[in-house]
């Protein structure tokens, strides 16, 4: 191609051109979503982002409700559709996966290994190796796929085939190349980004400053971006398909034609989340069974809050300090906050009900009305008001109601009659399908109580430990240690007595029926908490002997009833800070 080489026209927008060459992997990739031996399908190769967007059309219209994510944007939509919406088959599409940040990445990933979302994602080779996925790569298209793909693109062109050939298999550097084509009569190669690089070489000031405004602001609405720059530029970034315009249920918004100009343009800055995003990756991180995480990240949010989201922010951490067991604190911090928020009635009824104070919850009443999402929660608050006023046929009834259907609303009343003592009424919630981790644990511990399934309810326990629930692992260790002494297998229900103590959840303020039950195991005497706490110290037998002024003898009757009573084999198995 040369000067005197006709000028190219700009090329048709991608998806106005048919995708050609992939029949077979487009196929592959149709049979390997809907089966429920993997979790999702890793897509690499050339041309990936084209074909990602075939089969998410393919998807809505065979049962998946598509979520895209791009750089992070859209986990929020996705927690809210996972967590809240009905159930349904959910697709996370994730084009250009290797750029998620690491935090992004695990939530998302986690998601995905408990059965919440599937996940079809488009990276390198190798993406996600340890993942459960089906692997699917696209090799660089033949050279009369590209000469088809080119003279379409081009309104069949003379200089077709020779871009063809220099984009080497790739439809996106073709796409480019043309572009670049068109504004420069002279060959062009080259990789994706330098010909991205010399595409934004040659466009004006203030449609570069518009580009880089569109890079940073992420998905925003387009009116805000005509308020911002002049809508010339827009029309320019589009035509170029530097930019895209997307429709939403809300209007119109503008984001980057795909990952490789953002890249072009440098690293920048993601802007503050909201704080709707704060409350969905919240919850999304305590439903990923990453609690600890997600009560660090809510206090320190709240701290940096200032007065207008001050009360929105404290919401979000009494949430997570209930799940932590803090309930003391949750509720204190209710105190302390205004009552205009849903959410604020039904926590402090929660936080009030699960202290066992009889006043506070009267003092704590949640209105009848509440909105559909919250259901759920409302309905367990009034659960644990009724048990506290004695009236566990209403609990039942309140957690048995037909609600909506949703995971978190399954796994949440099913926990919930397990630790209020109605294990067995939560029967039609244990089959639920497609639930690991944190959730399944949720979903089994009333499971394992009614089934006196002592391995499944240590599983349980170990799950909210890991998790950072460390009221929910007390009351499975207590329950489990119920179950090891019905058995007739003592040691184990000590050991089991002696780890839900070294939990810090008995000043927690917290009077659940599961904590009652540490109360009923029997403690060390005084004398037995005094020997226990001198051979800890390293003293002999016979040195405690001569301390407490008795004989040997009656030190190793002490020491063996408390070893008896903490699950201990002997001196050297006793835990620091026994007997304090």
């Amino acid at each position: 191609m040369n000067a005197t080489t006709p000028g190219i026209p700009r090329p048709l927008p991608a998806r106005a051109v048919g995708i050609l060459g992939r029949t077979a992997e487009l196929s592959r990739i149709r049979a390997l979503l809907p089966d429920r031996r993997i979790d999702g399908v890793a897509v690499s190769g050339v041309g990936r982002s084209r074909v990602l967007a075939e089969i998410a059309d393919w998807a809505q219209g065979h049962g998946f409700r598509v979520e895209p994510i791009t750089g992070g944007r859209g986990l929020s939509a996705l927690v809210c559709t996972v967590l809240l919406g009905p159930a349904t088959r959910v697709l996370a599409v994730v084009d250009d996966a290797h750029l998620l940040s690491e935090a992004d990445t695990e939530l998302l990933l986690e998601l995905v290994r408990q059965g919440l979302v599937r996940v079809l994602a488009a990276g390198p080779d190798g993406l996600w190796q340890g993942e459960n996925l089906g692997r699917v790569d696209l090799p660089p298209l033949g050279a009369t796929d590209m000469a088809e793909l080119a003279r379409a693109i081009t309104g069949d062109h003379p200089a077709a085939r020779r871009l063809a050939q220099l984009a080497k298999g790739s439809p996106r550097l073709l796409r480019e190349l043309v572009h670049l084509a068109a504004d420069h009569p002279a060959d062009q190669g080259g990789s994706l980004a330098e010909v991205i690089e010399l595409r934004l070489a040659g466009l004006e000031t203030g449609q570069r400053q518009a580009l880089d405004l569109i890079a940073a602001a992420g998905f925003a609405p387009l009116p805000v971006f005509e308020r911002l720059v002049d809508r010339h530029d827009l029309i320019i970034l589009a035509e170029q398909e530097l930019i895209t315009a997307v429709e939403t249920p809300t209007g119109w918004r503008v984001e980057l034609a795909h990952n490789g100009i953002g890249a072009a343009l440098g690293a920048i800055p993601a802007p503050e989340p909201s704080t709707e995003d704060d409350q969905d990756h919240a919850t999304g991180l305590m439903c990923a069974g990453r609690i600890e995480e997600a009560l660090g990240a809510a206090r320190d949010r709240f701290a940096e809050a200032d007065a207008a989201h001050r009360s929105r922010h404290g919401l979000i951490l009494a949430a997570m300090l209930l799940a932590h067991g803090q309930i003391r604190r949750a509720y204190d911090l209710l105190c302390l906050l205004p009552d205009g928020d849903p959410r604020w009635a039904i926590l402090r009824l929660a936080a009030a009900a699960q202290l066992g104070d009889p006043a506070a919850v009267a003092a704590s009443a949640l209105p009848e009305a509440s909105a559909t999402h919250l259901a759920a929660s409302a309905a367990v608050a009034r659960a644990w008001a009724a048990a506290v006023r004695g009236d566990l046929d209403e609990a039942r009834d309140l957690l048995c109601a037909k609600a909506e259907d949703t995971t978190w609303d399954r796994a949440l009343r099913a926990h919930t009659l397990g630790r209020l003592g109605l294990a067995r009424s939560a029967a039609p919630f244990w089959h639920s399908i497609g639930q690991h981790g944190y959730l399944r644990a949720r979903l089994d511990y009333s499971r394992a109580i009614a089934t006196a399934d002592a391995d499944l309810l240590a599983a349980v326990a170990e799950q909210f430990l890991t998790a950072g629930a460390l009221l929910y692992g007390a009351e499975a260790l207590a329950e489990l240690a119920a179950l090891h002494q019905r058995a007739g297998q003592p040691r184990k229900a000590a050991a089991a007595i002696r780890r839900a103590r070294m939990l810090p959840v008995r000043h927690s303020g917290a009077r659940t029926p599961g904590l009652a039950l540490l109360a009923q195991n029997e403690p060390l005497s005084t004398r037995e908490s005094e020997v226990v706490r001198l051979a800890v110290s390293g003293l002999t037998d016979p040195q405690i002997a001569l301390r407490l002024g008795v004989s040997v003898r009656t030190i190793n009757n002490h020491l063996h009833r408390a070893y008896r009573k903490l699950g201990c084999a002997g001196r050297v198995d006793l835990p620091p800070g026994a007997g304090q």
